[in-house]
């Protein structure tokens, strides 16, 4: 009989944490997508302007009018923006988004389709997660995007409690007797 409820338990826990992997999976493209927006909508990037204002130095040419006027030079932008990176990777990518988001999609129904295998993906996935996750709420709380903060915030805890849940899982699949000839 305990067998029985432990079985049950991890199942519940199971569900619970597949449920966590989606809800957390839309936050964090709700968060990626008002991180990228402003305000009002406007984009923002990285990219140097593209003309800044150079103060002119003496010049010998007798226009003193030039000498106190600055002049605007054009500034070449990147070839791409660059975001906010970790291990050399763009992690504002929308390529690299999309990936993660559906890892944490696949992974939840790899936990309601396989069961306890997928615990130890589970709890490597949320823990590794997490530590990215807090690394973007101190970012954010650093920029003052309090929103974005508190979303990346929500994901983190989810990810977290996927972590720890996928631990008590395990624990109570270890704890349960064995029945018949050692099956569990």
């Amino acid at each position: 009989m305990i067998a029985i409820t432990n079985r049950a338990g991890t199942a519940s826990l199971q569900r619970l944490m597949a449920a966590l992997l989606v809800v957390s999976a839309v936050v964090f493209v709700t968060g990626i997508l008002l991180e990228r927006s402003g305000p009002a909508g406007e984009v923002h990037t990285l990219a140097p302007p593209l003309a800044t204002l150079v103060t002119g130095g003496p010049v010998e040419n007798g226009n003193e009018s030039a000498e106190a006027n600055p002049q605007a030079t054009a500034s070449v932008p990147g070839s791409e923006t660059q975001g906010e990176t970790s291990f050399g990777l763009n992690l504002e990518n929308p390529w690299l988004v999309a990936a993660f988001a559906l890892a944490s999609v696949a992974l939840a129904a790899a936990l309601l389709r396989f069961g306890w295998p997928a615990l130890v993906l589970a709890f490597l996935f949320g823990a590794s997660a997490a530590v990215l996750d807090l690394q973007e709420v101190l970012t954010q709380l650093g920029r003052g995007n309090l929103l974005v903060a508190g979303l990346a915030g929500l994901v983190a805890a989810a990810h977290l409690a996927v972590a720890f849940l996928a631990i008590v899982a395990w624990a109570r699949l270890r704890a349960a007797p064995a029945g018949p000839l050692g099956a569990v």
